[in-house]
């Protein structure tokens, strides 16, 4: 009752005022039930055939437009014989429409700037398929051309037989990356989470069988049945025209017949289940001991302002209950290493109320039940008033910061919410709208209101237990009927109210502010950026953007790490451990449960980085937030903690990750790299479980002290919304650092990547499924850097990695994806390396290898064609133009720069570096750095 009396006295205040009155006018509040708004600033409409559309202007990025074509049918409306087919058809998208045979369609986009993956992509569900499209749009031509894409996806695939089983290679390829253990437990996990309905035999993925083997007509079939007009919607965002978008989507879609006797699109329901339902798993390849409990509820997306209120009385329940699971997990005695709460739609209609835990090893049984007991406290006495307002405060923060972002956030983000709110529901009230009713909203929540929420969390009926444990000789896992007998005991237990803490109001006294003593403009009047010399020796850089408002990017470096530390007594992996121990104990007088209070509602994140070369700090922050980010910057440096209870916590977790850790194939395969490029390195062996006792407090406060160092030795970058105060505020928290001894210092310890050709096959894993990866590599000469031959290798890696997408996916279907990439270094040498990695058949390694071996041929003896250097080019060029108006890219190119003494206004050269490559220049790489003597490759094979 309380939150329909909240919602009467809000939704006067929340609701969208007409456009003729002031904004202060006072208007009528409608209905209780009342549905909420649809963001005016976004056009659609429907067309006759049934067609939806939605066009909005929005100018980041500049001259570009964001395409979405959304289909509202998925793999739950495949016929028996047509398992994987939805998915399959998005995949036969890319394979051929009216106006693109075969992969031309890809070919084209690529040649105007588009890149397959960030700009063009698609993904299929179990409801809907939504296709994915960014182009410019101040190319009339090309933005044309993207909207008839759209309209070809519709209506025009070609689905050529011979296509079609090109295609089944590189989807089987698909689904084998997904079998082993991941299968094992989405198999197990969703005969739980979906017990009773379609959904576990509708996986958007298929089965191999059915890929192998379906006939190609039912791909037409699914085609014709669900790919309609009625089902279809078309997004376009970006900066457009919308009159002229409007007009043309009318003119290109509005052809569009439907069908004359259209199939029924059914939803299915996942039923009630009166019993609650229990699994354990225990699996070699799992590696640590995790749990999940879920409640089965109705959980639409809220389209009634009664129904927005619950959502947010809900969040604000979950935030409070989340921060005092955090702390009870930083009990050394506890069982757990995570718990957690929450909601989790798992279809438009229906979702669950959970609770997921990972337990010490040998504890899944307690942990599971010291679970359940929190829910249970959680439900007879709710949250405390302070747990309340953190969250609260928490929350309006997020708002704050939603309304600072809104008029500069990116038209992705707007497509996709366009999509979600046509085919899944979700409100799209328009952010600063949403925003401003969160607040209101939020801000009149009553204690009782969580609290009656809080009652009826997690109800026994409909509820599933899903334990997952590593196989592990002598742990005996806990049964079905051993959990089921925990949670009938528990809701009978005697248990006290929860306590609510005290909150402290500062981290640390600040110190005696710092001054500037030496001001550098060498970079203010192409860059934007001005230097500053502190009194204690400290640098400091930065650059005032307005490109996100609100917002400051921080990147600060020390040169000298880990590689300086001794391998005597290992205590190069005491080290690897020190700053999660840091972490888990505090700052100066403060417990980390303290410090999170602290931070609760700031928006901002802050790290710690400890490299073998070098030390960083860094994140970003709210302009408001920027006093608190320095003071942690301050407190990290000098007022680290090392407690007892943080060392003991942190030796957990470095214990449970080590124990097990080869249990996984994937990191057995990286451990495996490791040796075969170092095999001499006393660090290449991974850690074992006697290094964790190593880490004591004074040990970890030491190593930390080296890495912090002394403050002359720290470079910091600022960009973003910087307050007018800024260089008072850098004065005092950076300036007010005192000097001390220097930290690590810069080491090259000797050991490099092993010279000659190196070949080894490991196995791991039960998958059917072989991971394959040859790098060739080698050391840069002694001539001076060079920005444009970096620029250039990184691109030939590009065009590389194309290549062999084309012969290994497009041409055999012998992969999925295939990685390539071309990088260089600086420490503690400067080098080069060509990297691939794929993963495929056991059975076919040997021939991928040779196809790749042959394009590695190719590209020596021919060079590549001067389409794939344009289409890199163009990709290129738009990605630099895209970086134009983003902090993250001026702070990136700046300080990397600066770190590596390169002078930084080389990023103003890139447009003519980019516009230098060439085929001839692509060649002469490939001549060098496809034909080196130093290779490793190792592949990685099913075990017996």
């Amino acid at each position: 009752m309380r939150l329909k009396i909240l919602v009467a006295a809000l939704v006067c205040a929340c609701a969208k005022s007409p456009p003729e009155p002031p904004v202060d006018s006072v208007v009528a509040a409608p209905t209780v039930s009342g549905a909420l708004e649809i963001d005016p600033t976004v056009r659609r409409g429907v067309l006759a055939n049934g067609v939806r559309w939605y066009v909005e202007t929005n100018r980041v990025p500049e001259h570009k437009a964001v395409l979405r074509l959304g289909v509202g049918a998925g793999s739950v409306l495949e016929d028996d014989d047509q398992l994987g087919v939805a998915h399959f058809l998005e995949h036969m998208a890319f394979n051929g429409t009216a106006s693109f045979p075969s992969n031309e369609l890809v070919a084209y986009l690529e040649s105007v700037g588009t890149r397959f993956g960030p700009h063009l992509n698609a993904h299929t569900s179990f409801e809907e398929t939504v296709y994915k499209l960014t182009v410019p749009s101040d190319d009339a031509e090309v933005f044309d051309r993207g909207l008839q894409i759209l309209h070809e996806w519709a209506c025009c695939l070609t689905l050529d037989p011979a296509e079609i089983e090109k295609e089944r290679g590189v989807v089987r390829e698909e689904w084998r990356l997904r079998q082993g253990l991941p299968a094992r437990m989405t198999e197990r996990s969703m005969a739980l989470r979906f017990a009773g309905s379609v959904y576990p035999d509708r996986m958007p993925i298929g089965t191999d069988a059915s890929l192998r083997s379906f006939d190609p007509a039912v791909v037409g079939r699914f085609y014709r049945d669900w790919y309609r007009p009625d089902l279809l919607t078309v997004v376009v965002v970006g900066d457009v025209d919308p009159d002229a978008v409007e007009a043309r989507i009318a003119a290109l879609f509005g052809d569009l017949q439907p069908p004359a006797d259209p199939r029924r699109r059914v939803d299915p329901d996942i039923p009630d289940h009166d019993e609650a339902l229990y699994d354990v798993l225990a699996d070699p390849e799992i590696t640590k001991t995790s749990g999940w409990m879920a409640a089965q509820l109705d959980l639409p997306e809220a389209s009634t302002w009664d129904e927005l209120v619950h959502d947010h009385v809900v969040t604000l329940a979950v935030m409070g209950l989340n921060e005092r699971l955090a702390e009870l997990v930083r009990d050394p005695a506890g069982p757990f290493l995570r718990l957690a709460v929450g909601e989790q739609r798992l279809t438009p209609r229906e979702g669950v109320q959970q609770v997921t835990f990972t337990a010490k090893e040998g504890r899944a049984l307690e942990a599971f039940r010291a679970a359940l007991v929190e829910v249970e406290r959680f439900r007879r006495y709710g949250l405390t008033a302070g747990e309340l307002e953190r969250a609260r405060k928490a929350r309006l923060a997020w708002f704050d910061k939603l309304v600072r972002e809104a008029e500069d956030s990116d038209s992705t983000g707007h497509a996709d919410e366009i999509v979600r709110h046509a085919l899944r529901g979700e409100p799209m009230m328009g952010t600063v709208p949403e925003a401003e009713a969160g607040k209101r909203i939020v801000g009149a929540v009553a204690l009782e209101d969580v609290n009656t929420f809080a009652a009826g969390f997690l109800p026994e009926r409909s509820r599933s237990t899903f334990v997952t444990l590593p196989a592990t000789e002598g742990i005996e896992p806990p049964t079905p009927d051993a959990l089921r007998a925990v949670a009938a005991e528990v809701p009978g237990v005697a248990l006290d109210p929860p306590a609510d803490r005290q909150t402290v109001d500062a981290l640390v006294e600040p110190p005696a502010p710092g001054s500037v003593v030496l001001r550098d403009h060498r970079y203010t009047g192409d860059l934007g950026f001005t230097g500053l010399t502190l009194a204690n020796g400290t640098q400091v850089w930065w650059r005032r953007t307005d490109f996100t408002p609100g917002e400051i990017e921080i990147r600060a470096r020390r040169r000298g790490g880990a590689a300086a530390v001794s391998d005597a007594d290992r205590t190069f992996a005491v080290m690897r451990m020190t700053d999660r121990a840091r972490y888990e104990s505090g700052l100066g007088a403060h417990d980390r449960a303290a410090v999170a209070g602290y931070l609760k509602g700031r928006s901002l994140s802050f790290r710690v980085g400890m490299g073998d070369f070098e030390t960083s700090l860094g994140g970003t922050t709210a302009t408001v937030d920027l006093p608190v980010a320095l003071e942690l910057a301050y407190a990290f440096q000098v007022e680290p903690a090392f407690t007892p209870e943080g060392i003991a916590f942190t030796r957990e977790l470095w214990r449970d990750s080590i124990v097990n850790a080869a249990n996984n194939p994937d990191r057995r395969f990286s451990d495996a790299w490791t040796l075969l490029l170092w095999p001499d390195d006393p660090r290449s062996p991974p850690l074992v479980p006697d290094d964790v006792e190593r880490l004591t407090p004074d040990r970890a406060a030491v190593l930390y002290d080296g890495a912090m160092g002394s403050p002359e030795e720290w470079t910091w970058v600022f960009v973003g919304d910087l307050p007018a105060d800024f260089e008072d505020q850098v004065a005092l928290w950076l300036g007010g650092i005192p000097r001390d001894v220097p930290g690590h210092a810069w080491v090259d310890r000797g050991f490099h990547r092993a010279p000659g050709v190196r070949r080894q096959v490991v196995q791991g894993g039960t998958a059917d499924r072989a991971r394959y990866r040859t790098e060739l590599y080698g050391r840069l000469g002694d001539e001076p850097d060079d920005p444009a031959w970096r620029a250039n290798f990184s691109a030939f890696g590009d065009i590389l990695a194309v290549r062999l997408r084309e012969r290994l996916r497009e041409d055999l279907g012998g992969v999925y994806g295939v990685s390539a990439f071309a990088s260089t270094w600086d420490d503690p040498y400067r080098g080069w390396r060509v990297r691939v990695e794929f993963q495929c058949d056991p059975e076919r390694v040997d021939e991928l290898e040779a196809a790749m071996e042959a394009v590695f041929a190719e590209m020596v003896a021919d060079g590549v064609d001067e389409a794939h250097v344009a289409a890199e080019v163009a990709k290129n060029r738009e990605s630099w133009e895209d970086g134009q108006r983003r902090n993250t890219f001026w702070i990136g190119s700046f300080a990397d720069n600066l770190e590596h003494g390169r002078d930084p206004r080389v990023t103003l050269r890139w447009p003519s570096i980019d516009a230098s490559l060439t085929p001839e220049r692509v060649q002469a790489l490939a001549k060098v750095h496809l034909t080196a003597p130093d290779r490793a490759t190792l592949v990685m094979t099913p075990r017996p």
